[in-house]
């Protein structure tokens, strides 16, 4: 299971690199490295959040996004 979760992901629509991976990975998995339907289903309402919050804040298309604290919280503690 945990060697077709890659292309899971990018077949939702997240092409995610490895790193990315092995933290969504330590989150959502258990100790075996698998993931129920239900985490994955929360963890793609998490990702698709997340994405848009950061698309809307990346004002000139180029991936990247200058944050306060602030800012910074209320991405993550409400996405």
């Amino acid at each position: 299971m945990a060697d077709e979760l890659p292309n899971a992901f990018r077949a939702a629509g997240f092409p995610l690199n490895d790193q990315l991976f092995q933290m969504i990975i330590r989150r959502y998995s258990d100790e075996n490295g698998n993931m129920d339907f239900d985490n994955y289903i929360g963890c793609l309402v998490r990702l698709d959040a997340m994405c848009r919050a950061f698309k809307t804040l990346d004002k000139d298309n180029n991936g990247t996004i200058k944050v306060n604290v602030q800012e910074w919280l209320q991405l993550t503690m409400y996405s």
